[in-house]
């Protein structure tokens, strides 16, 4: 007696539901990331320190707030030479990355669930009992899934690169701020 309830369906929806809003975060956290560490830059190549702070408020980011704020406490100190701001941008940085790659160990079980939900697709597929194969809808939920699986993962990495060239960014623009003389 076949299961009238669409389980496989169900499943695969959830799946590529979970990878879809991760994929449109790391979207929006790509975009923030480019938008806030300009306007940063500016802020700190002006010398505009609270202008910076501000900009560090707006970030809903943990990735681009950690390095901003790993920067801005280093030049808050009194012994703000080149070397402690790149040392603190870079220690920031290493954050960023490890926090990246734990996001992607995370995304990482969904994925098993995709290429599972995928393997059991082909396979049904290729079954010779008919009744075996999922419905079209399943084919086409683990597919856009893998998919869109894929495309978080690539934004994850773009997010973490472009979070370790805007830390280079700010740690230039505040160290050629502070080279000019007063």
């Amino acid at each position: 007696m076949p299961d009238e309830f669409p389980t496989l369906e169900v499943v695969a929806a959830l799946a590529t539901l979970v990878a879809l809003v991760r994929a449109a975060q790391l979207f929006t956290a790509l975009g923030e990331v480019r938008r806030l560490s300009d306007a940063m830059a500016r802020a700190l190549r002006a010398g505009d320190r609270e202008a910076a702070r501000r900009v560090v408020t707006e970030s809903e980011g943990r990735a681009f707030s950690s390095v901003a704020r790993a920067l801005l406490d280093a030049l808050a100190s009194s012994a703000a030479h080149p070397e402690t701001l790149a040392r603190s941008v870079e220690h920031a940085s290493v954050r960023v990355q490890r926090r990246s790659r734990r996001a992607s160990a995370s995304g990482a079980f969904v994925g098993l669930l995709l290429l599972g939900l995928l393997l059991y697709a082909v396979v049904s597929r290729l079954s010779p009992m008919p009744h075996a194969a999922p419905s079209s809808l399943f084919d086409g939920l683990v597919v856009l899934g893998v998919v869109v699986h894929g495309v978080g993962i690539l934004l994850n990495h773009l997010v973490s690169r472009e979070t370790r060239h805007a830390a280079g960014r700010l740690g230039d623009a505040a160290s050629a701020h502070e080279k000019e003389p007063v």
